[in-house]
């Protein structure tokens, strides 16, 4: 699925999203490829992130497996787990 501009979730996506950016809800989860400039999860997203720019995890997020960001953020007690690359600028 492809957004021209930023996506919401708040239930549950399976397969491939782009946007130019995302926002996953307390209640959304994104399981496959996810890709933006800008990721901000609370909720959950598992296998592929690529945030070109900027990924944020709340409080509440988890990303669990493959990671690419530009620049990382991880509230309190949000979670990580798998593996990051660190993009270039």
């Amino acid at each position: 699925m492809q957004v021209p501009s930023a996506a919401t979730v708040n239930g549950t996506v399976e397969g491939e999203l782009t946007a130019q950016s995302l926002r996953v809800q307390n209640a959304g989860v994104v399981s496959g490829i996810a890709t933006a400039e800008d990721i901000i999860v609370a909720g959950r997203v598992d296998q592929t992130a690529t945030a070109t720019k900027l990924l944020i995890i709340e409080s509440t997020g988890v990303m669990d497996g493959q990671i690419a960001c530009g620049e990382l953020e991880i509230r309190k007690g949000g979670e990580l787990h798998g593996k990051i690359e660190m993009l270039k600028r």
